[in-house]
């Protein structure tokens, strides 16, 4: 009983064999790049978000406290 990898021989048989490994990893490799590359900008955004909202609660404070009392009339 013949399989249907003995219809194309030894050669094919490697070739397809090289192929669907070569297919696995750079498939691994761009889904591990894609995910690495995910976090680190998701990462720099949050960072980035942070540090502004700090630097604008800094601004509003510092109008806040450079006000001067209003007097009454």
């Amino acid at each position: 009983m013949r399989g249907p990898w003995s219809t194309w021989g030894l050669r094919g048989t490697v070739t397809a064999s090289f192929a669907l490994g070569a297919l696995i990893v750079s498939a691994l490799l761009a889904v591990g790049t894609y995910l690495t590359a995910r976090h680190y900008l998701m990462d720099q955004r949050q960072a980035i978000a942070l540090r502004q909202s700090y630097a604008d609660a800094s601004f509003v404070l510092d109008g806040l406290l450079a006000r001067e009392p209003e007097e009454d009339a």
